[in-house]
């Protein structure tokens, strides 16, 4: 259970109106809110940015702040502004003129600063209240000797103003704030009043601008649904915040309207009552049976779809946690494809985003073939205050009654089914009342992965491990040639990770290269056609047993999803070379041709020359290729590529 954001007014709420200071516990309990909630509480309040930021450093406060009645969204330690809604300058300097004319005080509030005159009753006020504070807690004020000042500064640009806020006595001034309160609602300004110590303070602000706008900007800023969001308010001008949410507190010393519309009246401020609301939510969180998802399989590897899965279980089905548990023998699976550590390496870099995510080792750890009703034995017996639901994919249900003492585990734990498949074993369902779910499917599985199937769905990170680390080299190399070249391939893969040794080239590429250079060597020759007229067309007319090479890196390009154009371009070029060559072109290039089991005149001669000066025996092997190509298909059979290679590298016409 996740603690809810918190959006807490301040004066009247948490600070006292009287001497503008939180109470001792209600500091406390507010910065362990923080701490369990990751610092979800956060301020809207009628103050502008610049008098709260005691409070902001005091209460530890990280989120952006609601200022001036929902009028700006400002940071509280960066002070930017994420938000402000500015009044019309022709508007601000009638209401300060109304001022000028009727004797009142005024303050000019901006997203970042306040205004207002040197000798007014509110500088003297937070002079009073505030002079102990440190330097930079202090206000940022701009202070004038006469409004007409002021107005000469907003007229020139100076003050943006998203609010005006009059100070009005409570006994001397009681037709005034008619008054004002009359001209206020002919211009028709939204305008709460609240009482503060012996003061009517009452807000001009645009209608439609208050708490509740503030908060639902915020929110949408964040990136938070607003229903996540309790708010708790004291005054009128909280009314609009509370009565919009479905979690609206009032204090008990709130104003009898504001109390009249909240869901839940909390305790007075003197009797810490926002920090007895935010304790009671951790003690409730802390109390409530905690709800986790199994989630087991063999992850080999892990893909798009079991991530939408994970996440549809904390966003729709409400599950604190997920703990997925990979298998160290899937019990229906005769073998895995690649290493425990590799999977478990892969799903470190998927879940990593997934603060609510373990990866759990259990099954891993016995080092055999695990069975599921074990595995939920074992975390039922060793967390018997958990509530544990076992996550499961709809293809299996076909399956799911020859599962290792079914009978038993079925009655263990709750099953969620979610829908990978369109056609599911309803039959199963229905017998034993499982509960299915939908969710973002792409209709992905690990064996399409292993296949090269849609991998344009798939995690990039991941795929880019697979690529990397030559995973599913059966699926994808082994049974798409005969056993000769196979291990022809692997030769050819140590022969690059010797020559990289010698050059001083990183050896996980060359090792890369040099497998995969026969990729498509024993392909049709319709597919490999195919190839040539999608992706390079150019190279149709060169001679077909150098096809391969460039279907092979298109192949790898295009359907792998390899991205290192190094490992691309000397598969391009391993069987004729090209003009330009890399150091990695010709380690494959020669290792092709020098491999261990190669075995035709002058090829230990060729070797011991590679070894010991790659140019040269590049030049070399390239100069006996040539000569032998002629000889077996003459002159006008060679290629054009091999002709341009042989010319500029031979016999040195550049």
């Amino acid at each position: 259970m996740k603690l809810p954001f918190i959006a807490s007014d301040l004066d009247g709420t948490i600070v006292n109106n009287e001497d503008f200071k939180i109470l001792d516990e209600t500091v406390k309990d507010i910065l362990e809110y923080q701490q369990k909630s990751n610092n979800s509480f956060f301020i809207v309040t009628g103050r502008a940015s610049q008098n709260m930021k005691y409070f902001i450093k005091q209460l530890d406060i990280k989120l952006p702040v609601i200022s001036s009645n929902g009028s700006a969204i400002t940071d509280p330690i960066t002070n930017k502004v994420y938000f402000e809604h500015i009044m019309q300058t022709e508007l601000v300097i009638e209401l300060l003129n109304y001022s000028i004319e009727n004797d009142l005080d005024v303050s000019l509030y901006t997203a970042t600063s306040l205004c207002a005159l040197k000798n007014s009753e509110r500088i003297r006020k937070y002079s009073e209240l505030y002079g102990h504070y440190p330097k930079e807690y202090l206000p940022n004020y701009f202070l004038y000797d006469n409004y007409l000042q002021m107005i000469d500064d907003v007229k020139n640009g100076i003050h943006k103003a998203i609010k005006l806020m009059y100070s009005l006595d409570e006994r001397n001034d009681v037709e005034k704030v008619k008054q004002l309160d009359k001209f206020l609602e002919q211009k028709n300004l939204y305008h709460p009043s609240t009482k503060m110590q012996s003061r009517i303070i009452m807000d001009a602000m645009p209608m439609g601008i208050d708490k509740l706008y503030g908060i639902k900007k915020w929110a949408e800023i964040m990136k938070i649904d607003f229903n996540e969001i309790h708010v708790i308010g004291d005054n009128n001008n909280d009314i609009e915040m509370v009565r919009g949410s479905q979690n609206g507190l009032a204090v008990g010393n709130s104003v009898e309207n504001l109390k009249k519309i909240a869901s839940k009246v909390i305790d007075t401020i003197d009797n810490n009552g926002v920090g007895k609301y935010l304790i009671e939510l951790i003690k409730k969180r802390e109390n409530r049976m905690k709800k986790i998802a199994l989630f087991g399989g063999s992850f080999d590897p892990v893909h798009t779809d079991h991530i939408n899965i994970i996440k549809s279980c904390k966003k729709n089905l409400c599950f604190d946690e997920v703990w997925v548990i990979p298998a160290y023998v899937n019990p229906f699976k005769t073998i895995s494809s690649s290493s425990v550590a590799q999977r478990l390496e892969m799903l470190e870099i998927a879940l990593s985003d997934l603060e609510y995510v373990k990866i759990e080792k259990y099954e891993i750890s016995k080092t055999k073939r695990s069975y599921t009703y074990d595995t939920v034995s074992y975390y039922k017996n060793k967390y018997p205050d958990i509530s544990f639901a076992f996550i499961m994919g709809s293809d299996q249900l076909d399956n799911f009654e020859k599962w290792d003492n079914f009978n038993e585990l079925i009655k263990a734990i709750e099953f969620k089914i979610f829908l990978r498949t369109e056609d599911i074993n309803q039959k199963i369902v229905e017998k034993y009342n499982l509960e299915t779910f939908e969710f973002e499917n792409n209709h992905l599985s690990s064996t399409k992965i292993r296949n090269l199937e849609d991998l344009n769905l798939q995690i990039k990170e991941i795929n880019d491990y697979v690529n990397y680390n030559l995973l599913y080299l059966y699926e994808r190399l082994e049974s798409k040639m005969d056993e000769k070249r196979f291990f022809h391939s692997l030769n050819v893969g140590q022969m690059t990770l010797d020559l990289a040794r010698l050059n001083n080239y990183d050896l996980k590429k060359a090792f890369i290269a040099g497998t995969l250079h026969d990729i498509s060597k024993q392909w049709d020759e319709k597919v490999l056609m195919k190839y040539l007229e999608k992706y390079c067309i150019e190279k149709i007319n060169e001679p077909k047993p150098v096809w391969h090479s460039y279907v092979g890196a298109m192949h790898l390009k295009y359907d792998w999803l390899f991205n290192d154009d190094e490992i691309i371009n000397s598969i391009f070029k391993h069987t004729v070379a090209s003009k330009e060559m890399s150091i990695l072109d010709m380690i494959v290039f020669c290792a092709d041709k020098i491999s261990s089991e190669r075995n035709y005149p002058r090829v230990d001669e060729f070797r011991a020359i590679v070894k010991s000066d790659l140019v040269l025996g590049f030049k070399m092997l390239l100069e006996n290729q040539y000569e032998e190509a002629i000889k077996k298909t003459g002159m006008d059979s060679i290629g054009n590529d091999l002709k341009q290679s042989y010319q500029y590298w031979v016999k040195g016409n550049k």
